[in-house]
């Protein structure tokens, strides 16, 4: 049966759960809001991504998915998405629990690659691509996924991948010392890892933010040169 993108007026995309991941997904979540110009996109997403996603222009809303345990946590999580009737779901995280999510949901139009065994939970169980299918890139191994599913022609125009929100979140930042006392880097032919130790004396919005961090950069050499793909900080001090 043919799809139909102007059937859908709620979508829910099932987000991935990790920082690098999350921010190599922004631009298939670009594409989602290009296919759906009119419907409420909701992203399911872990604590630890949430506020990243909130900041996307792109998305109407963000519901926390919690750790959950047995069946019946899951059963009660999905009984709350099933009251929220959402048309569709694309899973862009891999795992047999997202597909049973939605499943359990009884949404009616669920896409996702088919795999960890979760096919016969989708309506859409999509191939995953095989190696050299795609360029290297992580991002766009969320695209394909909207691609083969035919929600997109071709990929987007590629380029830095930049959050949402960042000129707002700067606005009340003050900084009047900061200073690596470390650093390392590790390369894995075409990713790069950089850990370092920073100490600032900062305030964010009357809060001080004042301390030792650790930095963690994660790099990636695409067809225009290295860029930052992920980063995560942590409080030493």
């Amino acid at each position: 049966m043919a799809f139909n993108p102007s059937s859908m007026s709620k979508v829910l995309v099932r987000a991935t759960n990790w920082l690098g991941d999350a921010v190599m997904s922004l631009p298939a979540i670009r594409a989602i809001r290009q296919v759906f110009p009119r419907a409420q996109i909701a992203v399911l997403a872990r604590p630890s991504v949430a506020d990243l996603y909130a900041r996307e222009t792109a998305i109407d809303r963000v519901i926390v998915y919690p750790a959950l345990k047995g069946l019946g946590a899951r059963r009660e999580f999905a009984r709350r998405l099933r009251a929220e009737r959402f048309d569709g779901a694309i899973l862009l995280q891999n795992a047999f629990d997202a597909a049973l999510i939605v499943w359990l949901a009884g949404i009616p139009e669920r896409i996702g690659y088919r795999r960890d065994g979760r096919g016969m939970l989708l309506t859409r169980a999509i191939p995953v691509p095989e190696p050299g299918d795609i360029p290297r890139h992580e991002r766009f191994y969320y695209l394909e996924l909207l691609r083969r599913a035919g929600l997109i022609e071709r990929f987007p125009e590629s380029g830095e991948i930049r959050l949402d929100g960042i000129g707002a979140a700067r606005e009340g930042y003050n900084i009047t010392s900061f200073a690596f006392e470390a650093m390392e880097i590790d390369v894995f032919g075409d990713t790069a890892v950089i850990h370092s130790r920073y100490s600032q004396v900062a305030n964010w919005d009357q809060n001080n933010l004042s301390n030792v961090y650790r930095l963690t950069d994660v790099w990636a050499r695409g067809v225009s040169g290295w860029q930052v793909v992920a980063r995560h900080s942590s409080i030493l001090g």
